[in-house]
C-alpha cells in the first residue's frame, strides 16, 4: 500500500493533540478508546485537547503518563472511525518500511516514510526501534 492511500484509510484515527505549551499527535484505538501518544506530549499535564477529521475540538484526561519510557494514554469518549488501528506483535526488521503521520508544526495530516533502521537499538535499559522517516515538532505520538 503506498503512502497515499495509507493517509486517506487511517486519518481519522490520527488525533491532534493540543496543550497550553505545544501540540502533538497521538493514535486512537478503538478497541481500548484509548489515545496513545509520547509523555513529551502531554508533559505532565491532567488534561488535554483533542481533534481530529472529523471530530471538533474536546478535551481529554491524561490517565497515563511515563516520562521514563516517553508514553502517555489519554482517554476519550468512544470515537467513531472509519477505520480502526490495531497494535501489531508482528516483528519489526531493520529495513522494513514505516510511515509516520501526525501534524508537525500544526500542519494536518504530514506524512513522512522512512525504513527501520534499527530494530533492536539499547540505549542504557531501554530498548527502542530506530527509523529515519523525519519526525518534527507536533509529529511525536
Amino acid at each position: 500500500m503506498n503512502t497515499q492511500a495509507i493517509l486517506e484509510q487511517f486519518q481519522d484515527s490520527i488525533i491532534q493533540i493540543e496543550t497550553p505549551f505545544a501540540s502533538g499527535s497521538g493514535f486512537y484505538l478503538e478497541a481500548y478508546q484509548l489515545i496513545l501518544t509520547n509523555s513529551h506530549v502531554v508533559s505532565g499535564l491532567k488534561e488535554v485537547v483533542i481533534s481530529s477529521k472529523d471530530k471538533q475540538r474536546r478535551e481529554a484526561v491524561v490517565v497515563y503518563d511515563d516520562p521514563k519510557y516517553d508514553l502517555a494514554f489519554i482517554k476519550t469518549e468512544p470515537l467513531k472511525i472509519k477505520q480502526a488501528l490495531n497494535l501489531s506483535t508482528t516483528p519489526v526488521h531493520d529495513g522494513d518500511r514505516v510511515v509516520a503521520i501526525g501534524h508537525p508544526y500544526g500542519l494536518n495530516y504530514t506524512a513522512t516514510e522512512g525504513i527501520v533502521s534499527k530494530a533492536a537499538r539499547l540505549q542504557g535499559e531501554l530498548e527502542y526501534i530506530q527509523i529515519d522517516a523525519a519526525i518534527n515538532p507536533g509529529n511525536s505520538g
